[in-house]
């Protein structure tokens, strides 16, 4: 059988490359910030990339046949790719979940143990008691999306004795996590939801339904010391609402590891309000994301490669 041509745009050692090139495939790699349109002329059949498409020419992608995204959902792939049949895309569907869920949990505990009001009083040598401190147990958290990430945080959730609701198209619970899931499309349920929930966080996709679903109207019917946290994409949030609504006084705390613009620019007020906390998208990474990313590759790679033989 012929050996699949691949064009790797981000890096994996080369014990992994020599795995893969065992199963068929002929591994090039060129660097994603140095890809060029003249690169892409060679007739690729697999992709394994994060984003290499912007500014690149339609036919540039001809040739390919499967791309394997390091980055969890499809939503920044073009449209016209995304829509061609004979391509097939897939992500890195669980690999990244446990991490982020972990950093949910992570900032969830600084918000309400205000670890870093702590951490000003430890550096200037105060000695200041707060009892306005609280505890994840029972309170009721309502996260946006039933996913891999969704459900990976859920379980965490349940641990510290909350309540999780979640948000899903078809209104369907995937999960014992979950102890309710109201569909997104139902506007009386999901309202009721925010004004119930003492956290709201994003795990959603970005779609034309879930563009800023995260807006003035929601943060209206939610409590005024409600967490806030979004781990999915930047624009599920309306940014220029969430400024207005902290700068009066809104939401107890605000995490955020994704932006409308990345990087976030410096002049940005989010920078500068005590109750946000950033992170440079960061939430997805670990000391055993790498290993996570290459067992996800290979195996699709391996799966691949096998359909390809039954084919020819």
């Amino acid at each position: 059988m012929k050996e699949i041509e691949a064009l790797f745009t981000v890096p994996f050692d080369s014990g992994f490359i020599g795995r893969v090139n065992a199963l068929g495939y002929c591994v090039s790699f060129i660097p994603e910030e140095s890809l060029t349109a003249a690169d892409l002329k060679f007739p690729f059949e697999v992709l394994v990339c994060f984003n290499p498409f912007q500014d690149k020419p339609r036919g540039c992608f001809d040739s390919v046949r499967w791309i394997q995204l390091v980055s969890r959902a499809v939503s920044h792939v073009p449209e016209y790719l995304r829509e061609r049949k004979s391509l097939r895309i897939t992500d890195n569907e669980g690999a990244t979940s446990i991490p982020i869920a972990e950093s949910v949990i992570c900032y969830l505990l600084q918000i309400f143990r205000k670890t870093r009001a702590f951490d000003r009083k430890q550096r200037n040598s105060v000695w200041e008691l707060d009892t306005d401190v609280q505890e994840i147990f029972g309170k009721k958290i309502g996260i946006l999306g039933t996913g891999n990430i969704a459900q990976e945080t859920a379980k965490r959730l349940k641990v510290f004795g909350a309540s999780v609701s979640g948000v899903n198209r078809s209104g369907q619970n995937p999960s014992a996590f979950f102890d309710d899931v109201a569909a997104i499309g139902d506007g009386e349920a999901l309202h009721s939801l925010y004004g119930a929930c003492d956290v709201i966080i994003s795990t959603l996709p970005e779609t034309e339904e879930t563009f800023h679903m995260l807006n003035e109207s929601a943060f209206a019917v939610m409590k005024k010391e409600v967490v806030l946290i979004n781990v999915s994409r930047g624009h599920i949030i309306d940014e220029k609402a969430l400024v207005y609504r902290l700068s009066r006084g809104f939401f107890r705390g605000v995490a955020l590891d994704v932006f409308e613009e990345e990087p976030l620019p410096g002049s940005s007020p989010l920078w500068h309000t005590d109750r946000v906390i950033i992170t440079p998208h960061n939430a997805f990474y670990s000391n055993l994301y790498q290993d996570r990313i290459s067992d996800v590759v290979y195996e699709n790679c391996r799966r691949y490669a096998e359909k390809r033989a039954e084919n020819c």
